[in-house]
């Protein structure tokens, strides 16, 4: 028994399993690419980010501070603020209330400083930061004043120390950062 049919009726199943196929392929592919942009973000954040604080961390502030440095038109202050006796702050409410004092200071110092600021965390209870020159003893003071006056959040009042060293031409960073402390 011999049977004849044209060729397209032979292959429409295939051709229509062959889209099918190819509008799976490409769907499958665009979620795998955010996906991967996803993690890859979340990657870049992770090693750029200090966990406790959500600021900027001294790996990102040393690349950043290099940007700075080049703007030469510009006249830029480096600041190095830390809270005073933090030591007694954990030793004397726990280390969880140290970690929320912390958390308060970059919370208040992205308010105070966020929009004009390279701000980080550098390490411990020190923070980071470069200001406009003009501009720099203004925030900063409202920035102390702002630490001075806040009710007791369970750690009891918080003060800050702050040294400032102006940036001119291209200074190395361990210079500035040790003119500032």
């Amino acid at each position: 028994l011999l049977i004849c049919a044209p060729t397209a009726e032979i292959f429409v199943d295939t051709s229509h399993l062959i889209r099918k196929l190819a509008v799976v392929t490409v769907i499958s592919l665009l979620l795998f690419l955010l996906l991967a942009y996803y993690l890859f973000g979340r990657v870049i954040r992770l090693a750029n980010v200090d966990p406790l604080t959500g600021l900027p961390n001294r790996k990102y502030f040393i690349e950043g501070y290099q940007d700075y440095v080049k703007d030469a038109n510009k006249d830029y202050s480096l600041f190095l603020l830390d809270i005073d006796y933090f030591k007694h702050i954990n030793d004397r409410y726990g280390h969880n209330c140290g970690d929320c004092a912390l958390g308060d200071l970059a919370k208040a110092a992205r308010q105070y400083l966020g929009a004009k600021a390279l701000l980080a965390r550098w390490g411990g209870d020190e923070f980071i930061g470069i200001l406009p020159a003009g501009e720099i003893s203004t925030l900063l003071e409202e920035l102390r004043h702002h630490q001075e006056i806040c009710e007791d959040r369970g750690y009891g009042k918080m003060t800050v120390s702050i040294g400032v060293a102006l940036l001119k031409g291209h200074k190395d960073l361990p210079e500035v950062t040790k003119a500032a402390d």
